[in-house]
C-alpha cells in the first residue's frame, strides 16, 4: 500500500482561520472587560434625584374654644406674614374668668383689712412701737401684693378689649377694601382702637409701678427680725395662701388670653383650611396648614449600589428639571446618619420600595426653587478623583 503524506496547512490559512474563529472571541472579551471597567468608572456619575425641601406646618389651636370671624374668610393659597393673626378664639370664657378673679381680689382686700383691724385691736393694750412698725410693714406688703393683682387684672381686661377692637378694625379694613364699608366707619373704629391702646399702655405702666411698690414693701419687711413678725405671719398664713393661689390664677388667665389669638409661625401661604369660624376646636387640633413659599435646601438619597461616599462641603452639580435650565454648582450641607426609605416620587419605580442615605444640599441664593421641585444631582469629577485616589 502506498503511504500517504499529510499535506501541511499553510500559515496564511492558519492565520485566516484564527481571524475567523478565535479573534472575534478575544475581541468580544476585551470589549466586554472594557465596557465593565468604563461602567464602573462612570457609575459615580449616575444622576441622583433631589427635591427642594417642602415645609408645611399645621397651626393648631392653643386651647379649647370656638373660632370667631374677625376678617373676611381665608382662602386657599392666600399669603400670610410671620406672626400675623390667622384665627381668633371666643373670649367670653376669659372675660368671665377675669370678672370672677376681680371679685376674688376685692374679697381678699376686705379680708386683709378685717384681719388688720383685728390684730391692731388685740395689740392695742401693748402700745409697742416696734410691734406697730412690724404690723404696718406686714400689712403694707400684703396690700401691695393685692394691688399688683388688681393692676394685672385691669391690664388683661384692657388687652381683651383691645383684641376685640383689633379684630373689628381688621374686619372693617377688609370691608373697606372691597367697598362694603365707608371711610367714616373705619376712622371711628380706629379712634376707639387708639384709645384702647393708650389704656393698655397706662395699665402696663400702673402694673409696673405696683410691682415696684410691692418689691419695696418686701424689702422693708425683710429688715425686721423673723421673731417679731412670726406671730403675725401665723395669723396671716391662710390669707397669704389665698393671695398666692389668686396670683397663680391670674397667670393662668394671662396665658389663656394670650392664646386667644392664633398667629402664623412663619411666612407662607394657606395650603389647607381645617376649621372655619363658628366651629369648636380642641387644644392641638389644626386650624390651617401653612406652606413655605420658598426652599433653602435640596434633599437627595444615595443608594447603596451607587458607591458614593458623600462628605459635608463636597461640591455637586444640580440642574432643575425645566426646559432650557442650566447646571448650578452647590455644596453638600448635611449627610444623614442612616439609610432611610426614599420618598415615592424620588424612586426609579414608584411601585418598588428603595432605601438610601439622605444628603442635604444648599441651594444657591441666585437659584429660585419652588418647594417640591425635582433636581438632577451629579457629583463633581474632582470629588470622584479624590475618592479613587
Amino acid at each position: 500500500m502506498t503511504p500517504y503524506h499529510r499535506i501541511p496547512t499553510p500559515w496564511s490559512l492558519r492565520l485566516q482561520r484564527l481571524r475567523h474563529s478565535a479573534l472575534p472571541v478575544v475581541c468580544f472579551g476585551v470589549c466586554l472587560a472594557t465596557a465593565v471597567w468604563l461602567w464602573q468608572r462612570q457609575m459615580p456619575q449616575a444622576v441622583l434625584v433631589g427635591e427642594a425641601d417642602v415645609v408645611r406646618i399645621d397651626v393648631g389651636a392653643p386651647g379649647d374654644g370656638r373660632l370667631i370671624a374677625f376678617r373676611s374668610p381665608w382662602t386657599l393659597y392666600e399669603a400670610v406674614e410671620a406672626r400675623q393673626v390667622i384665627a381668633r378664639l371666643d373670649d367670653t370664657a376669659a372675660r368671665f374668668e377675669l370678672d370672677a378673679a376681680k371679685l376674688e381680689v376685692e374679697r381678699l382686700h376686705k379680708e386683709l383689712e378685717a384681719a388688720r383691724a383685728k390684730t391692731l385691736l388685740a395689740e392695742s393694750d401693748r402700745r409697742s412701737n416696734r410691734l406697730a412698725d412690724v404690723l404696718r410693714a406686714v400689712w403694707e406688703s400684703e396690700s401691695r401684693r393685692l394691688n399688683v393683682l388688681d393692676r394685672a387684672l385691669a391690664l388683661e381686661i384692657a388687652k381683651v378689649e383691645l383684641q376685640r377692637r383689633e379684630a373689628r378694625l381688621e374686619y372693617l379694613q377688609s370691608l373697606l377694601d372691597s367697598g362694603a364699608a365707608n371711610q367714616m366707619q373705619y376712622s371711628d373704629e380706629l379712634l376707639l382702637h387708639d384709645k384702647l391702646q393708650r389704656q393698655v399702655a397706662e395699665a402696663a405702666a400702673a402694673l409696673a409701678e405696683a410691682q415696684s411698690q410691692r418689691d419695696a414693701a418686701r424689702e422693708q419687711l425683710a429688715g425686721f427680725p423673723p421673731l417679731e413678725e412670726a406671730p403675725i405671719q401665723t395669723l396671716l398664713a391662710p390669707l397669704q395662701a389665698a393671695v398666692a393661689a389668686q396670683e397663680a390664677r391670674v397667670k393662668q388667665i394671662e396665658y389663656q388670653i394670650a392664646g386667644l389669638e392664633v398667629r402664623a409661625p412663619m411666612a407662607g401661604v394657606i395650603a389647607a383650611i381645617h376649621r372655619w369660624p363658628g366651629q369648636t376646636v380642641r387644644q392641638g387640633e389644626p386650624i390651617v396648614t401653612i406652606a413655605a413659599g420658598e426652599s433653602r435646601y435640596i434633599v437627595s438619597y444615595i443608594r447603596q449600589e451607587q458607591q458614593l461616599h458623600p462628605e459635608v462641603g463636597a461640591a455637586v452639580e444640580i440642574r432643575p428639571r425645566r426646559i432650557g435650565s442650566s447646571p448650578w454648582r452647590a455644596v453638600i450641607d448635611k449627610v444623614g446618619p442612616q439609610v432611610e426609605l426614599i420618598p415615592e416620587h424620588q424612586r426609579r419605580d414608584p411601585r418598588l420600595l428603595e432605601w438610601g442615605r439622605p444628603i442635604r444640599i444648599l441651594l444657591p441664593r441666585e437659584l429660585p426653587a419652588v418647594p417640591g421641585e425635582l433636581f438632577d444631582v451629579r457629583f463633581q469629577p474632582s470629588d470622584r478623583r479624590n475618592r479613587d485616589g
